[in-house]
């Protein structure tokens, strides 16, 4: 038998358990935590992607609330969708309406003379040319960076619809 293995009487195994059984500091630590739900834990966050998801959703839908027809072609006024100017992944820009921009599904993604998906080169001269404050936004904040507060966009997106 090794020498680290100590065999127990009934008593002591029943005294282990006992202890075992009973919370330390730490398990309770551990339950305080478990009071709030896992939802309740990714709303008191204000970055988490609980509040990013909503914020993008109503950052869409004020977008297609003030703009109502395509950028680039003010005819074209069906299948229209929002356009961000700097990427979403550049976090401090994303829910911005000044970085968005509504164009019709043709010059969002397809057109090979003016969209910024298969034309880019073409689709920023035209801003450019048409809306130069656009390219100013773009220039001015390129380089935000920062922490992301998703709840406070969302709300501020939620009153520009009031």
């Amino acid at each position: 038998m090794n020498s680290l293995t100590k065999i127990l009487t009934p008593s002591e195994k029943q005294a282990s358990l006992q202890k075992s059984n009973t919370s330390s500091p730490k398990t309770k630590k551990k339950g305080l935590k478990k009071d709030r739900s896992k939802l309740q834990v990714r709303k008191d966050r204000v970055n988490s992607n609980y509040w990013k998801k909503k914020a993008m959703k109503k950052w869409g839908e004020v977008m297609h609330h003030f703009k109502r027809v395509c950028l680039v072609n003010d005819g074209c006024s069906g299948n229209l969708e929002a356009h961000h100017l700097l990427s979403r992944a550049k976090v401090m820009t994303r829910n911005d309406i000044d970085n968005g921009v509504i164009l019709c599904s043709l010059h969002h993604k397809w057109s090979t003379d003016c969209s910024p998906h298969s034309a880019p080169v073409q689709f920023t001269e035209f801003l450019r040319k048409n809306y130069p404050d656009k390219i100013d936004y773009v220039m001015e904040h390129r380089n935000d960076t920062g922490t992301p507060n998703y709840k406070n966009d969302y709300e501020s997106l939620c009153e520009m619809l009031e």
